[in-house]
């Protein structure tokens, strides 16, 4: 696997990781870097599992 692929790969894992805990109350702490991206590319779908998602930098923030 290349770096990019190791990358999605992670963000799989946390998603799986966390998606059977998430709650309607639930706020997200979310990191910086590439491997956040993927990971809040792939919170999209479950949005209406959670409240909220609270970002570490103002990139990450103004995320779509």
């Amino acid at each position: 696997m290349n770096q990019d692929e190791l990358k999605a790969a992670v963000a799989d894992a946390a998603i799986a990781e966390i998606k059977s805990t998430l709650e309607k109350d639930t706020i997200l702490g979310i990191g910086t870097g590439s491997t956040a991206n993927l990971f809040i590319d792939r919170l999209g779908p479950l949005r209406h599992l959670f409240k909220g998602a609270v970002a570490s930098s103002e990139s990450k923030r103004q995320a779509p």
